[in-house]
C-alpha cells in the first residue's frame, strides 16, 4: 500500500521522464523494502539484546516454546523437532541468517540501491528467508515472496542481458529520444514525499528508544506504534536481555547512512 501511494507522484511522468522512473525504482528499495527489514532487525536487537542475536538464544526460545497450535502450522515437523531437541547450532545459524537478511542486506540496499547485483542478492536472500519461516514456523509472511519476485523485475534483467549481447545501439536511441529537462514541480513533490516517508520510518524507531530510555514505557514492553508506521517488533517479545542503547545506536547510525546517501 505504501508503494502504491508513493507511486502517485511518479505515474504521470513515467512515459516522459527517466528521472521519475529511476526515483520510483529507488524509492521501492530505500523507502519501502529496506526499512521493513531493517527496522524488524533493529527491534530484535532492541528487545532481545546483542548476545541473544549472536548466540541464537532467541531462536531457541521460539522452537522450544511452540504450543500445539503453532506446531500444527509447521510443514517440516521433523526438522522443527530436531532443532527443538538440538537447538544450539541450528538456532545460532538461523539467527546469523536473520542478522544478514534484516540488518546487513537492508542497510546495504538502502545505501546502494542502484547496484542491480545487490538487488538480486537482496531479493534471493529475503525469499529464502521467508520460505524457511514458512516451512519451520508458519505462513506468516510467505506472501512477501511474490512481492520480491515482482520487485526484482525479472523482465528488466532479461532486457539487460539482451543489450549485453550486442544491442546497445537501441539503448542509445532510447536515451537520445527522451532527453531530460530541468527539475520541475513533479520532481520536487517526489523529493518531499520521500523525505516525509523516510522521516516517518525513523521517527517511530527514535520514539521507541527515547520512550524507553526516559521511562515513559517500561523496558519489558514494546511501544508498538502504528502511526505513521509500525514499529515492526512482531517477533521481538522483550526479554531480560533488552538493550535499548544498542537499538538507539543502530537507529541513529542507519539514519546517518540514509542522510549521507540522500545528500550524495
Amino acid at each position: 500500500m505504501l508503494f502504491i501511494l508513493s507511486a502517485i507522484p511518479a505515474i504521470p511522468f513515467l512515459e516522459t521522464s527517466t528521472r521519475a522512473n529511476h526515483w520510483l525504482r529507488k524509492f521501492l528499495y530505500v523507502g519501502v523494502l529496506g526499512p521493513i527489514y531493517l527496522f524488524s532487525g533493529i527491534c530484535k536487537i532492541r528487545y532481545k539484546g546483542i548476545l541473544s542475536n549472536l548466540t541464537g538464544e532467541w531462536m531457541r526460545d521460539i522452537f522450544e516454546n511452540m504450543d500445539t497450535a503453532k506446531k500444527a502450522r509447521v510443514h517440516l515437523r521433523f526438522v522443527q523437532n530436531y532443532i527443538a531437541t538440538h537447538p544450539t547450532v541450528p538456532s545460532c545459524a538461523m539467527s546469523w541468517g536473520n542478522i544478514v537478511t534484516e540488518l546487513i542486506l537492508p542497510i546495504s540496499i538502502i545505501a546502494r540501491a542502484d547496484i542491480w547485483q545487490l538487488q538480486l542478492v537482496f531479493h534471493a536472500a529475503e525469499i529464502l528467508f521467508h520460505v524457511s519461516i514458512f516451512l519451520l514456523i508458519g505462513p506468516n509472511f510467505v506472501r512477501y515472496c511474490l512481492m520480491h519476485v515482482l520487485a526484482a523485475n525479472p523482465l528488466g534483467y532479461v532486457e539487460r542481458m539482451r543489450l549485453r549481447e550486442g544491442k546497445k545501439k537501441q539503448a542509445l536511441i532510447c536515451k537520445t529520444t527522451s532527453p531530460e529537462v530541468a527539475a520541475g514541480i513533479g520532481d520536487w513533490i517526489r523529493v518531499g514525499w520521500a523525505i516525509l516517508v523516510l522521516g516517518g520510518w525513523w521517527h517511530v524507531q527514535f520514539k521507541s528508544d527515547l520512550l524507553h530510555l526516559f521511562g515513559s514505557v517500561p523496558r519489558n514492553r514494546r511501544v508498538n506504534s502504528y502511526f505513521p508506521f509500525p514499529e515492526l517488533s512482531m517477533f521481538a517479545k522483550p526479554t531480560e536481555n533488552v538493550n535499548i542503547i544498542a537499538g538507539l545506536v543502530l537507529t541513529f547510525s542507519t539514519a546517518l547512512v540514509q542522510i549521507y546517501c540522500m545528500v550524495n
